[in-house]
């Protein structure tokens, strides 16, 4: 292992240098350490009742967002190895699972500990020794090592970093990284390979590659003095991450270059560029629809299989693949907006959906396109992936699906249980319904406040059994699925059952406000606050105009204030 290059970035505007745990004198780019949320869990919304902005108090105004230090994520890590090293392999596999503050894997806050930095070297020294064996090599090299081995190592240190860091480097950050090949070749009598293989691993432990550094140009303040508009090489990073997944190409590093990224008007025409480039945009859009719906979390759900015996590892991956078939439909076949996604009715099934949902039996290995009937089901809402990720082993949980519409598409942030509360379900009972057994959160004034929010919605969904298969009765009693939505303010009210509340939802201007704030806190990387509601409210309007087009949300969100600008510290060496 190598000592890192000093140059470290720290406090507020950029990284954290720790040690490295396995010796003296190295050190490694790392977030912040954050020992868990704050209160209130997966937010990211405000609490009800919900005030909306004063229009006055943003009118005009250029709103900065927080631009809090953030690691690259687990999958952001693979892409970017693999883009950058031609690599193949997906060395995050081995990593801690990533860190959350609010709903998104990218957002700021992620843990770090002493088994992440051993990771994070491992990695970096695996990666390095694979890009440098001879035949990967040759494909990476910008020259012919045998006219010149010093100037060919340099040649390659002058393309591969600045994409590493998404940035160009100074002069004597590429002294320094040249030094240590140099030292390598001439004090260590290492290979040309075996040299540039240490300029590698620096390379890949650097703070300013494992973290998303944004500090700004100082020359470009916004009118009041507030903030500060990101740097086009920030701005890079921000749009190649938001919509890639990835680090940014030759393309869009040179359009920061050319000063092509400091106007909204530039920004958006990369961005449609990028939203076009169909093999890696796609992937990255699906990945925020599975965070943001937890669609991710269903490879390792449980089911009583005794009681649900259709449940089945095969049934569990189609749940997934109709979810990604659905999402991918409306919004590159049909016609990209909320209320499609939200009511459409026809969705993707193979032979274990389509028994589960009672449905004319198909044929073949891939999931076939079925017309619904928008009565029963219909919408994504009524998706058994959804709704057995909201259920219990054993039995629904209007808890859980209530708090799904509350925080996802609400956008609600609800404090957790009190601590001194038993946040268990009701035991099943012979002859009682679901719907009798959860009447306790509404009578017990203990637990009302926050169960009111959540049990009237999920139990709208009562029709649907654990692992989301249509039921009519329940221990012989039949299925109420009358629910409520209450203090949410246009769209409070009534409803009977899940079609309803998908047609409610999908009407509301309150539910189109969520769904920009969660894409706009994904892109920035960190759950909205304060006057970062001013984009939101901006973002929100022009989403509406467009009758709620998802894919047009992606272009206005990336011109947004909160995307391009940072708030400034208000005080000597706080942190915006």
């Amino acid at each position: 292992m190598i000592a890192l290059l000093g140059a470290t970035v720290s406090g507020c505007d950029g990284v954290i240098a720790l040690p490295r745990p396995d010796g003296p004198g190295q050190t490694v780019g790392v977030g912040p350490h954050d020992p868990g949320t704050p209160p209130g869990g997966t937010g990211g919304g405000t609490a009800d009742p919900v005030t909306p902005p004063v229009v006055d108090k943003c009118k005009d105004l250029v709103v900065g967002g927080k631009a809090p230090l953030r690691r690259l994520t687990r999958a952001e890590y693979d892409h970017t190895v693999r883009d950058l090293l031609k690599e193949t392999a997906v060395p995050s596999q081995g990593f801690l699972q990533d860190g959350r503050l609010g709903l998104f894997a990218n957002n700021a806050g992620a843990p770090i500990s002493d088994l992440s930095l051993h990771q994070y070297f491992d990695a970096a020294e695996a990666l390095a020794t694979a890009a440098t064996t001879s035949t990967r090599l040759t494909a990476l090299l910008p020259c012919t090592p045998s006219s010149g081995e010093a100037a060919c190592a340099r040649k390659l240190i002058e393309q591969l970093a600045p994409r590493a860091y998404r940035r160009p480097l100074s002069s004597a950050e590429l002294d320094g990284l040249f030094a240590i090949y140099s030292t390598a070749r001439t004090d260590r009598a290492r290979t040309f390979a075996q040299g540039l293989a240490l300029v590698i691993e620096a390379l890949l432990i650097s703070p300013h590659f494992l973290n998303h550094i944004e500090q700004g140009d100082p020359t470009r303040l916004s009118p009041d003095g507030k903030s500060v508009a990101l740097t086009g090489y920030e701005i890079a990073s921000r749009l190649s991450y938001f919509l890639w997944n990835t680090m940014p190409d030759d393309a869009l590093l040179a359009a920061a270059g050319l000063g092509q990224l400091d106007t909204p008007e530039g920004i958006a025409t990369q961005a449609r560029r990028m939203v076009a480039l169909t093999a890696v945009s796609h992937p990255a859009q699906l990945d925020f629809y599975r965070q943001w719906l937890e669609l991710n979390k269903l490879p390792e759900l449980e089911k009583n299989t005794a009681l649900y015996p259709a449940y089945t590892p095969a049934l569990r991956t189609e749940m997934g693949q109709e979810s990604d078939a659905f999402i991918s439909e409306v919004l590159w076949k049909d016609d990209a907006k909320l209320s499609t996604l939200l009511t459409a009715k026809y969705t993707f099934v193979g032979s274990g959906l389509a028994k589960l949902y009672g449905l004319p039996a198909v044929t073949g290995t891939a999931l076939q396109k079925v017309p619904l009937d928008g009565i029963k089901r219909g919408g994504l809402l009524t998706h058994a992936s959804m709704l057995a990720l909201r259920a219990h082993a054993d039995q629904t949980s209007p808890v859980h699906r209530g708090l799904l519409i509350r925080e996802r598409f609400l956008c609600t942030e609800m404090p957790p249980p009190p601590p001194d509360v038993m946040a268990a379900p009701p035991t099943p009972s012979p002859g009682m319904t679901t719907r009798e057994r959860y009447a306790a959160h509404s009578s017990d004034p203990y637990c009302r406040s926050c169960h009111m929010l959540m049990d009237p919605i999920g139990l709208g969904f009562e029709h649907f059994d654990p692992i989301g298969a249509w039921r009519d009765t329940e221990n012989g009693k039949p299925i109420d699925a009358t629910g409520a939505i209450n203090s949410a303010g246009e769209v409070t009210g009534t409803f009977d059952g899940a079609i309803a509340l998908e047609q409610k939802l999908a009407s509301s201007s309150r539910v189109q406000s969520c769904v920009t704030e969660q894409s706009l806190a994904y892109a920035v990387g960190h759950p909205i606050a304060g006057d970062e509601s001013c984009s939101v409210q901006s973002l929100a309007k022009t989403f509406g105009d467009t009758g709620g087009d998802l894919n047009a949300l992606l272009v206005s969100v990336v011109q947004s204030d909160a995307f391009r600008y940072r708030t400034l510290p208000t005080a000597p060496g706080a942190c915006p």
